[in-house]
């Protein structure tokens, strides 16, 4: 704040997130959802979410199995991310996070829709 290079942030609550992304012809997904949005996913995707990242370098076995449990639940996409933002020696890199490949086919018959 108050330097030359700042602007400030507009910060969207989920459901306006949510129905940004969807009118911008994006696939709303819940990033991180072990970190505290778990108990909201039931309200997200009565506003439209459509995904979960299930696959991401801290989770556990376990994490990950409740997960995808919890996205084919409620039918919903399974991503992955590496939260990569650059060299940093306390992050993993893009290709580190492994996905099944029945995962990466039903994402590819989507994005080819």
């Amino acid at each position: 704040m108050g330097r030359p290079g700042w602007v400030p942030r507009k910060h969207l609550k989920p459901r306006e997130a949510i129905t940004l992304i969807s009118n911008a012809g994006g696939i709303p997904v819940l990033a991180h959802p072990i970190r505290g949005g778990l108990q909201a996913v039931p309200k997200l995707i009565e506003w439209g979410l459509k995904g979960l990242e299930v696959y991401y370098p801290s989770h556990t076995p376990l994490q990950v199995k409740e997960l995808a449990a919890l996205a084919d639940r409620h039918q919903l996409i399974k991503t992955a991310g590496s939260d990569y933002h650059g060299i940093n020696p306390y992050e993993k890199g893009p290709g580190t996070v492994e996905v099944p490949e029945k995962v990466i086919a039903l994402w590819a018959g989507i994005v080819q829709r």
